[in-house]
């Protein structure tokens, strides 16, 4: 049930382009051979340029151009390769500010980014392979207040949200699903699926507050991920940090209470090159 959300919104909000659908589809699965990636983008011409690019950039290091698109792939490796290519198309609509839970201009992508990150520096912290896909589940997991935000706008129903929370002390999801009949995780996997996202991608996105609903390895990770995020500050915005995190799922993938400090700093380090990270400037 998507409540007040029509689905003519999502269908507006413009998709991902089928290529950065595959390499997301291809990424997930670990079997993937370098061949597959490189078969993906060469019938895009634009996106073999901007490939070519990213390679031959002073951020790549390449000691030596590269014109040949496999070998671009590999000098920038596949997972490299991913983000760069979601973040080309998910800047520009995250960075807008989404005024009905009160996030400025680049609140939400810093915020989509700073989990993106966490989920980079775990191996470092757990034992256990961080799945594929959780990169580009934790970098989509806030889609759906894209949507949501625009109902959120009208009629002080942000406040309304708001007030419920902290009346009846439940998270700040729990209240938008009592007063929208939806909420915005669930709006986002709906984005997900209509862009024909893996299912694990659209999974995790849908129980990103919820990971006991589908105790799964990208669930898990991406919950983890987006409380960090908030905990280093990153949107906070009307939600703040009223949201239920699962000790379960932290323990799941193995990370431990003692180690989310240095995980936290780890992430802000990071965030002072994030521009150069994703966008890397030619």
């Amino acid at each position: 049930m998507l409540g007040p959300v029509k689905l003519s919104e999502i269908s507006n909000l413009k998709p991902l382009p089928l290529s950065a659908v595959r390499l997301a589809e291809l990424s997930a699965n670990r079997s993937s051979e370098i061949e597959e990636f490189t078969h993906v983008i060469k019938y895009d011409q634009a996106l073999t340029a901007q490939v070519l690019r990213w390679a031959n950039s002073a951020w790549s290091q390449s000691q030596s151009n590269i014109y040949d698109l496999q070998t671009a792939i590999v000098r920038l490796g596949t997972g490299t390769l991913l983000k760069l290519v979601l973040s080309h198309h998910l800047m520009d609509p995250l960075s807008k500010p989404c005024p009905g839970y009160q996030l400025m201009e680049n609140e939400l992508w810093h915020h989509s980014v700073g989990a993106a990150l966490v989920v980079e520096h775990l191996p470092n912290f757990v034992k256990p392979p961080i799945p594929p896909a959780a990169f580009a589940a934790a970098l989509m997991h806030d889609l759906g207040k894209l949507i949501l935000g625009r109902h959120l706008g009208h009629e002080a129903v942000g406040q309304q949200i708001t007030n419920k929370m902290l009346n009846e002390n439940i998270s700040y999801i729990a209240s938008e699903r009592a007063l929208l009949g939806t909420d915005h995780a669930e709006v986002g996997a709906v984005i997900a699926e209509t862009w024909k996202l893996p299912e694990a991608l659209v999974k995790a996105i849908a129980n990103h507050h919820q990971p006991e609903l589908a105790p799964e390895p990208v669930t898990d990770v991406v919950h983890v991920a987006n409380a960090i995020s908030k905990l280093i500050g990153l949107g906070l915005g009307i939600e703040g940090m009223n949201m239920e995190v699962s000790s379960k799922a932290a323990l799941r993938i193995g990370l431990k209470s003692d180690q989310i400090q240095a995980l936290c700093a780890l992430v802000k380090d990071d965030l002072d090159n994030t521009q150069t990270f994703f966008l890397p400037q030619h």
